[in-house]
């Protein structure tokens, strides 16, 4: 009993935390799109909750995202979509908003402890990953999907809006995953639209890669010289990945701390369930 009133005062706790914090980004972000007045609103004296309905958007969406371009093409396709207007013609004062935006967003949570996970409370759309203990087969993946059912012992990784989802946060993970994926030799492919499966062989393998791969990013490697020292990595024939702008704009320190997480979640789970699943866009 007392293990269980534990457990429901952790839970509180963490919920009350992520409300406090969901209020502050709310702040951060109202702040700095209320001095931007893209309609000229606020400048005409319309009522100071003008913008309201496209900051809680723009929060929903901005959480996780770590670059300035990411952030002011959410807020572009906000406003673009609200008012049915194009604001690309503003995206030069978007993007000085967006930078603002993230440097007050980094004071909330220091990025020594920052990863690309994503609290279940503040999961952006379908836009993300999930990592389920257990090997697929309820159908609840696809409600979550839709807002209705989010699992307590899932964890969940942002992924790009653009659609381009190899050149994303989740990148890495999947060659680790799948190990030399995407080449012809790879003992299996990641689903970045649908499931794959990890058994416990594969778990100890990636846990091991896991951490030699946030070790070597402490070091100092970039992602692809690290996939490559682990041997889940083809320069020759996965050369052009390690050139995208989208993998280069990853943060090392939040992605180091990432691979640290998914290693300790994956090693837990192990210890309960013989599969783990990992659910695409």
């Amino acid at each position: 009993m007392k293990k269980n009133k534990n457990k429901v005062k952790k839970v509180i706790a963490e919920k009350k935390f992520l409300k406090q914090k969901y209020r502050k980004c709310f702040g951060i972000v109202k702040k700095h799109i209320d001095e931007l007045d893209l309609m000229g609103l606020l400048e005409i004296h319309c009522p100071k909750d003008e913008y309201e309905f496209e900051v809680a958007d723009i929060v929903k969406f901005a959480v996780g995202r770590k670059d300035i371009k990411t952030l002011s093409e959410i807020i572009i396709k906000v406003f673009n979509e609200a008012f049915d207007e194009n604001f690309e013609r503003k995206r030069m004062e978007i993007e000085i908003v967006a930078d603002k935006i993230l440097k007050e967003f980094r004071l909330l949570s220091p990025i020594e402890k920052e990863t690309y996970f994503i609290p279940k409370e503040l999961l952006p759309g379908s836009c993300y990953f999930e990592f389920q203990a257990g090997k697929y087969n309820t159908g609840k993946f696809w409600f979550s999907k839709m807002g209705e059912i989010k699992r307590d012992d899932s964890i969940y990784l942002y992924g790009d809006d653009d659609g381009v989802f190899e050149h994303s946060a989740i990148a890495p993970f999947a060659y680790m995953i799948c190990g030399s994926y995407p080449a012809p030799e790879a003992p299996k492919s990641f689903d970045y639209c649908g499931i794959t499966y990890i058994d416990e062989s594969d778990g100890k393998e990636l846990i091991k890669n896991l951490m030699k791969f946030a070790m070597l990013l402490g070091d100092g490697k970039q992602v692809y010289e690290a996939l490559e020292e682990i041997g889940v990595y083809n320069p020759n024939t996965d050369g052009s990945w390690s050139e995208e702008d989208s993998i280069k704009k990853l943060d090392l320190v939040v992605l180091k701390n990432t691979a640290y997480e998914l290693a300790d979640w994956v090693e837990k789970t192990l210890t309960e369930h013989k599969w783990i699943s990992v659910l695409g866009i």
